[in-house]
């Protein structure tokens, strides 16, 4: 093997292993993703599950640090307490925000 044919053969190599590295962080952010929309639906069928909040009014996001995110309009502070409820419920191992506003 002359000096040419090493340095492409280990080009390739590093190349593979790039590919592999990305691949796999690939495969992390679609499992981060499917966790995050899983937590959000369930969250959000709590919410439309309950009789005492008007889901459609309410906006159900995760941030960045994981926590989960209420956004939106309630009528009540009734109706503000039982869509926490609702939501910290459904999720339990995290962080519930309130960023809800009374109409």
């Amino acid at each position: 093997m002359n000096a040419f044919s090493s340095a492409r053969h280990g080009l390739l190599i590093g190349l593979l292993l790039m590919n592999a590295a990305c691949t796999t962080v690939t495969r992390e952010i679609d499992q981060v993703d499917a966790m995050t929309a899983q937590r959000t639906t369930e969250v959000k069928s709590a919410l439309i599950a309950s009789t005492e909040v008007d889901a459609a009014a309410i906006r159900v996001s995760t941030r960045d640090d994981g926590a989960l995110l209420l956004s939106g309009f309630v009528e009540t502070e009734k109706e503000r307490q039982a869509a926490l409820k609702a939501a910290r419920d459904a999720f339990r191992e995290g962080r519930v925000i309130d960023e809800l506003e009374l109409r």
